[in-house]
Order: C-alpha cells, then sequence, then structure tokens
C-alpha cells in the first residue's frame, strides 16, 4: 500500500497512525474494472472495500427480478462494514 499521504480514500486517511498500520498491512490495492461483481446476492462477503476512485454500488433485487440501486459507496467511505466487524469481533 502507498504511504498515508497517497491514499485518496478519506476513511483511511483520517485512521490514527496505529490503526492505520494494522489496516494497512491486511490490504491489498486492487482495480475493478467497470461493472464489476465484488458480492452476489445472499452470499457473505469476502472483502472489505475502500474505494478511492469511482462508486461502489449496492443493488436491490425485486420481486419482478429487476434491479435498483440501494446505496453507492464513494472514496468518502468504505464497502464491507459487516465483514469487518465480524473480523474485528473474533
Amino acid at each position: 500500500m502507498p504511504p498515508k499521504e497517497r491514499l485518496r480514500n478519506k476513511i483511511l486517511l483520517r485512521l490514527p497512525e496505529a490503526e492505520y498500520d494494522f489496516v494497512v498491512e491486511q490490504m491489498e490495492r486492487v482495480e475493478l474494472p467497470l461493472g464489476e461483481v465484488v458480492a452476489e446476492p445472499g452470499t457473505p462477503p469476502k472483502w472489505v472495500h475502500f474505494p478511492e476512485s469511482g462508486v461502489l454500488s449496492s443493488m436491490v433485487i425485486l420481486e419482478d427480478g429487476s434491479t435498483v440501486e440501494g446505496s453507492t459507496v464513494g472514496n468518502e467511505g468504505m464497502d464491507g462494514l459487516y465483514l469487518l466487524a465480524r473480523k474485528l469481533a473474533n
């Protein structure tokens, strides 16, 4: 991972140094192509994402099979809070 001053995710930038070091040593930077699915419905998430550019959209599947965007996360947030909370609890 790059030095803290080169990150663009606002959550990571605001972590105290010790917490930042703990989180970053477990991270891997990835580039996701447009339209990449990072979690399938009904499947527990595998990763926590801290977007630096672009957005991650959570889609809701309606009864008729159509989809609607339920939430959007950009560089101000993170996706996968459930997984992170579960990992920290263990």
